[in-house]
């Protein structure tokens, strides 16, 4: 009979939920078979009936990383317009980052972790749910004439990488000032970006329409 973990979780579950607890406290050295077998109350010979080796639980790990994140991002459809829905799922990345920054270290900024996606055939193909959210906040901006038309994939990759670019500074200790702080630095540091965004879309409207004049 299995043993059922704190959270009513049995098997795969409750050795995936032990992996990510050993994660958070240790980091991804700290993910090791016989530790996590132990952690879930389970012989270091059980976890081979689920995870064929450590790479298969550690991609378990990133899987669940990204899950998590995904969760933090839907808050932007909290919002009542698309500014708003951008805005929320900006603050949602920051959140995710400072909140989780041991999660955020290795699905980000370890190369090469398993199961990586890679622009941009995947996310062409939808294959990365998290980058569809913020795929999908340009399409509203493009859609109301905010964003320049096409090229949606890009413009995303360079709200992400401006995103990412922050945290990253963060997480390794680059910031001097307090949570707060911080947090309005990467909000002025976004409506910058957003400003040049919006800024190319008009000109290029303004030349369509100094083209089509008669």
């Amino acid at each position: 009979m299995a043993t059922e973990s704190p959270r009513g979780r049995t098997g795969r579950g409750q050795l995936s939920d032990a992996a990510v607890e050993s994660h958070r406290e240790h980091g991804l050295d700290g993910v090791k078979m016989r530790d996590v077998a132990a952690r879930a109350g389970v012989s270091p010979g059980a976890i081979y009936r689920h995870y064929r080796g450590r790479e298969e639980l550690l991609a378990e790990v990133v899987r669940r990383g990204f899950d998590l994140l995904h969760r933090y991002l839907q808050r932007a459809l909290e919002g009542n317009t698309l500014l708003e829905r951008l805005d929320l799922m900006e603050e949602a990345y920051f959140d995710f980052a400072t909140q989780n920054p041991r999660v955020y270290q290795t699905i980000f900024m370890i190369p090469e972790i398993p199961g990586m996606r890679r622009f941009p055939e995947d996310f062409a193909r939808r294959r990365s749910a998290t980058f569809q959210v913020i795929v999908d906040r340009v399409a509203e901006c493009i859609t109301a004439g905010l964003m320049p038309k096409g090229h949606r994939l890009e413009i995303a990759l360079t709200l992400w990488a401006h995103m990412h670019g922050m945290m990253a500074i963060y997480i390794v200790g680059r910031f001097a000032q307090d949570l707060a702080e911080t947090r309005a630095v990467y909000r002025r540091s976004m409506q910058r970006l957003h400003h040049g965004l919006f800024s190319r879309a008009e000109r290029t409207a303004k030349r369509r329409r100094r083209s089509e004049s008669p």
